[in-house]
């Protein structure tokens, strides 16, 4: 697995990921699956071709060339406050186990290994 800085070049895919999220959990974020189905790979390419390890960015995960998961990066912009950040926009595809990972993904459907807090 290969953890990288999403670029321009990544728009199809990381609009894929996204858009399953959003169909998936329509709960689970702001914009809906309509609103995203509107936005073109170009749009998007543009907003991921700011990302910057100085700034705020989105990470892929990839398994060879496929990107299954992602994670939004965002830096506090002021001066006083660039030591803070905000880790947000985690979405993992839903992958059936395989029996060769060394670092198995959670299945949807898995029950909780722990209880939950209360």
């Amino acid at each position: 697995m290969q953890i990288r800085i999403l670029t321009e070049t990544d728009a199809e895919a990381f609009h894929s990921v996204r858009l399953e999220a959003l169909q998936q959990e329509p709960l689970a974020f702001g914009q809906s699956a309509e609103e995203h189905q509107a936005l073109t790979t170009a749009k998007l390419a543009a907003g991921l071709r700011g990302n910057s390890a100085q700034g705020s960015f989105v990470l892929g995960a990839f398994d060879g060339s496929e990107l299954i998961g992602t994670a939004g990066f965002a830096r506090n912009p002021e001066s006083k406050k660039i030591h803070k950040a905000c880790l947000g926009r985690l979405r993992q595809k839903n992958l059936a186990w395989k029996k060769d990972r060394t670092c198995a993904l959670e299945e949807p459907d898995r029950p909780r290994t722990r209880p939950a807090r209360p």
